[in-house]
């Protein structure tokens, strides 16, 4: 259970303090390239935690491939369907330690991750994985092209 969680969450990096529901506030001239790729990562995560599909298929590329240790590459498609299956509400996610960098057109975002779902028994599972997002400037914004995670075990 908990890895399908990690699965639909290692997108997010998770500082969900920060709602960016319209792509067009990743490209705003005021910001750095940082800050861009920053804010569409938050926007993963928001659109996640909520499972806000319609959201999140604007924020991935159409070639995007998402791939958990251990585990065969997903596409966007499947990806999409592997969000809405989270058997319970998603209370919270957080990143500690969340940095990204730009190379031109390319951006890598990393760090940990910590997801706290309420069960449908009431009972709370908390995931923790570390990520390394990659991000491709496309069309005036940050899409993402590729996701990775690995999952941790609960301490």
């Amino acid at each position: 259970m908990i890895s399908h969680l990690l699965k639909a969450i290692a997108v997010m990096g998770f500082l969900c303090t920060y709602m960016f529901s319209t792509p067009s506030m990743f490209s705003t001239p005021s910001n750095t390239p940082t800050q861009e790729v920053l804010a569409a990562e938050r926007a993963l995560f928001e659109a996640i935690k909520n499972i806000d599909t319609v959201a999140l298929s604007k924020l991935l590329a159409d070639d995007f491939l998402f791939r958990n240790a251990g585990d065969a590459s997903v596409g966007k498609s499947d990806f999409l369907k592997t969000v809405t299956l989270v058997d319970g509400t998603i209370l919270s996610v957080s990143s500690d330690n969340m940095s990204a960098q730009t190379y031109g057109e390319v951006a890598i975002v990393s760090g940990t991750q910590k997801a706290v779902v309420r069960m449908r028994d009431n009972s709370e599972v908390t995931g923790l994985g570390i990520f390394t997002d990659v991000f491709a400037h496309r069309g005036g914004k940050w899409l993402l092209v590729f996701a990775h995670n690995i999952d941790l075990p609960n301490q």
